[in-house]
């Protein structure tokens, strides 16, 4: 199960069929790659639109979803996240974000409230489209703060969802990083790329398309 989450809190459950159809979800443009999946967690099948071709990810999901004896294990996101997860306040400069994410050697941090609700999430990506760097120096003042250039909407996974399912929305969203929650809706932990992709060095049965 997925979830996206607001600064007004957390917005609603989602299957990963719903996520993908959103269009609200930063990211989602007139000309993205995502495409129209089945609908349904269990399974169901649905007819795509007459005269449509199915895309990769398309005829791969339906072919995991409907094998009768499925030999792979499942890994959930509790198995690979990294935990604690290092995470910023929405009230830090930008410069000192900046200074932080080199320390802390990441490429993104979830931005919670003081009292660790989830408020957004920012990227070094974000931070350098801010920031002019030179000789691995700030050159240049600015007063932002990280809540001032924070991806509002975050989608968000529950920590027993197969991370195939996570690996399949964050290449459809073109997201670099998934936090966790837990069944209290806590941020617990968090899954990028390197994540997954570890996971399927160090598990060899494991097979992101089912």
């Amino acid at each position: 199960m997925f979830f996206i989450h607001t600064l007004e809190g957390l917005y609603r459950d989602l299957s990963m069929e719903a996520m993908m159809h959103s269009t609200n979800v930063r990211g989602i443009t007139a000309n993205s790659r995502t495409r129209r999946l089945i609908s349904g967690e269990t399974g169901s099948k649905e007819n795509p639109s007459p005269g449509k071709t199915l895309s990769y990810a398309e005829k791969a999901y339906r072919e995991s979803v409907n094998m009768k004896n499925e030999l792979e294990p499942v890994f959930h996101a509790y198995q690979i996240m990294s935990t604690p997860v290092k995470t910023i306040q929405p009230d830090i400069r930008i410069t000192e974000a900046w200074t932080i994410f080199r320390e802390e050697k990441v490429h993104h941090m979830p931005v919670v409230s003081k009292v660790g609700d989830l408020e957004g999430i920012v990227s070094d990506i974000d931070l350098l489209k801010r920031l002019i760097i030179t000789d691995d120096r700030i050159t240049n003042h600015t007063d932002e703060i990280v809540g001032d250039i924070m991806i509002k909407e975050v989608i968000t996974a529950g920590k027993v969802t197969d991370i195939r399912r996570i690996a399949m929305v964050m290449f459809n969203m073109h997201i670099g990083t998934m936090p966790i929650l837990d069944d209290s809706k806590k941020l617990t932990g968090i899954i990028t790329r390197s994540d997954i992709l570890h996971a399927i060095i160090t598990y060899p049965p494991l097979k992101i398309w089912g």
